[in-house]
């Protein structure tokens, strides 16, 4: 097999060729070095890790390549690639000359730089370059995760395919060990203690068992069925959090990520990779509630992965369809897996850009939920599935309202406490104008939730959208105590959008130290002049703004100002950032009593909705409103339908 189509292959250490580099002879068929000092075994990983980075000498070779080269893709911690280069290091100690000088590139990889490449004894050429594998890995390491994973055993490393280890006594106990402070800066060290305690304090809220206090690193004294680790460090001035979720019985890592945060952003959130990886267990100690037989490590590590790839992941769906789909052939008859396909499979549907594979994965989806129902006819997480394959997350203004209410209805039905589901309905209410029911749904559903995910940050937001401005500080400043999660954002939108323009200026000049200048500019100038434009029925927004701002936020801004028809141009596209959620903010109330309003709201079937299912939206009770709603949405629908943009 090609070392492209297998990248283990990419160094076979029996076929590679001696080779000499200074005063060193290296056999990497026996795994001997011979130098000055005499001749001794290195380990076959290292001897990999040494004959890639003399192939490509003189270049920098990442991290990923490396990994792909000499460990096959398989899962590897930072601490494993790092203790191969150190060892690779440590063959030139003692030599002299030194045979070559081994670099770290910073957040990219190593260069190994030959002290005299022409001057190598006997002639011995170096090794010729390698093909690595073409494709290169961020550093989400669970997208990989069921390929193989990394054994700690002691003090030495070995290696275990999945399949190999048997599914044994899953108690869901969580052993979370202390964090490793890479560093001695005193910011790094109070990240390494904090870190593991926010760990431990989220996960006994929540409910899970675990260790009152994090573990020493070396404390092997526990029957937990699970092991949190990690370290806290700094690279390029940034602080870099991992996380490693172990079986502890057999070593295996299931799962690992990492972070890199500004000094500003872990400031202002320190608890935010702790709530994450906390989160990433919840989902799959819960799950997991719907096997019928104990899962196995590989599906363990799959669904821990696919779970992350919610809470960590930045790619619309693409890691958790692309997990789950091998996760859905490790456990066929696991209704959580289908699930959790049928979720991947509608993310990545509502994002791709053709009909053609849109249609595909919306099949995968309805196949993949059905699968999940009929083993478990409860299997909530499939419902929110086919609700997000409905529309509920998409920006498309039409979506069909009421097959996404039934299924939400259905999830909730079956699982009261299902966040996604909750999440989805708390959208859709306020998709279609019922913000007052989306803030007393939120409101309950933060009493009767768990404590380890605090309270929901668009309750201060309707909160301010609504009028209680005070109310809504309130509850940020809970949110805060709660969670050590900055709300600063949220802060500076409600400023910007329902405080007075002078408040909000004053606010936002504080605040806006994470927005672009350019950013920064366009709303500043709109508020010194917002007055002034109302009053002069001024068209479009300052010169300062410019093309690039966000359609959602552009919609809403030429509203306030009472550009009413520049408004309706933009709401004509089939898709806005947000969705129909625009439609219903105070400053949009200019828009809601124009003529055009109602056509647009037939268009989008919200019309409809709103007379068959008698939920109508709260601005049709708002004192001054120039129409009857039911009369407007009676017309409408009679009128001939124009066809939408889709």
């Amino acid at each position: 097999m090609t070392a492209e189509a297998e990248p283990s292959a990419a160094v076979d250490l029996a076929h590679e060729p001696d080779f000499r580099l200074g005063a060193l002879e290296v056999c990497p068929s026996a795994s001997r070095v011979r130098g000055p000092a005499g001749e001794h075994r290195v380990e076959p990983r290292v001897m990999e890790v040494l004959v890639v980075l003399v192939r490509r000498a003189g270049q920098t070779v990442t991290r990923d390549e490396l990994i792909d080269a000499c460990w096959g893709g398989r899962i590897v911690s930072d601490d494993a690639v790092s203790r191969a280069v150190a060892q690779v290091r440590g063959l030139a100690r003692g030599v002299e000359p030194a045979p070559f000088q081994l670099e770290t590139v910073p957040r990219v990889g190593f260069r190994l730089a030959p002290a005299d490449a022409a001057a190598s004894p006997g002639g011995a050429a170096h090794p010729a370059p390698v093909s690595l594998p073409g494709r290169t890995r961020r550093r989400r390491l669970w997208s990989i995760v069921a390929a193989a994973a990394l054994v700690l055993a002691g003090a030495g490393l070995g290696w275990s395919w999945f399949g190999r280890v048997r599914a044994h006594a899953q108690n869901g106990r969580v052993e979370v060990m202390q964090f490793e402070a890479r560093t001695a800066d005193p910011e790094v060290q109070r990240a390494a203690a904090d870190t593991p305690q926010d760990i431990v304090r989220i996960l006994t809220a929540g409910g899970v068992q675990t260790s009152q206090e994090p573990r020493k690193r070396d404390d092997a004294q526990s029957d937990a069925e699970l092991r949190v680790a990690g370290s806290v460090g700094l690279e390029g001035g940034k602080y870099v959090i991992t996380g490693q979720i172990i079986d502890r019985a057999s070593g295996i890592i299931l799962w690992a990520d990492r972070v890199e945060r500004s000094p500003q952003e872990q400031a202002a959130s320190p608890g935010d990779f702790a709530a994450l990886l906390a989160a990433v267990l919840d989902c799959t100690l819960k799950d997991r509630r719907l096997a019928k037989a104990p899962l196995s490590t590989e599906v363990m590590g799959l669904y821990l992965n696919a779970c992350a790839g919610i809470f960590f992941g930045d790619d619309d769906g693409q890691r958790i369809l692309a997990v789950t789909r091998r996760l859905v052939k490790a456990a066929p008859n696991f209704a959580g897996a289908h699930a959790m396909h049928a979720i991947g499979a509608a993310l990545v549907a509502n994002s791709v850009k053709t009909p053609a594979e849109s249609a595909a994965l919306h099949a995968e989806l309805q196949a993949a939920a059905a699968r999940a129902v009929k083993l478990d006819p409860r299997a909530a997480k499939a419902y929110s599935a086919l609700a997000i394959g409905e529309g509920v997350w998409r920006d498309q203004m039409q979506h069909n309202w009421f097959a996404e209410e039934g299924y939400l209805l259905k999830a909730l039905k079956y699982d009261p406490e299902l966040a996604p589901a909750r999440n989805e309905y708390a959208g859709l209410l306020r998709s279609t104008g019922r913000l007052n029911e989306a803030l007393a749904f939120l409101i309950a559903s933060a009493a009767a939730d768990d404590p380890r995910y605090g309270s929901d940050p668009r309750v201060a937001m309707i909160m301010a959208a609504t009028g209680d401005l005070a109310g809504a500080e309130r509850k940020l400043s809970e949110m805060e105590a709660h969670d050590r999660v900055s709300q600063r954002r949220m802060r500076w939108t409600i400023a910007f959008w329902w405080d007075t323009p002078s408040s909000a200026l004053q606010k936002i000049k504080a605040m806006a130290d994470d927005q672009t200048p350019q950013h920064r500019a366009c709303l500043e100038e709109f508020l010194k002049t917002l007055e002034v434009r109302r009053s002069q029925h001024a068209r479009g927004l300052p010169e300062a703004c410019g093309p690039a701002m966000d359609r959602n936020w552009r919609v809403r801004m030429l509203a306030r100002e009472g550009d009413v028809d520049g408004a309706f141009a933009e709401l004509e596209g089939a898709r806005m950032p947000g969705g129909p959620i625009v439609l219903f903010y105070p400053e949009m109330r200019i828009v809601r009593a124009d003529p055009r309003f109602w056509p647009l709201v037939a268009r989008i079937g919200l019309a409809a909705y709103w007379q068959t299912s008698g939920h109508w939206p709260d601005f049709c009770a708002e004192p001054g409103l120039p129409y009857d709603c039911k009369v407007m949405a009676r017309a409408a629908t009679s009128a001939p339908p124009r066809t939408a943009a889709r």
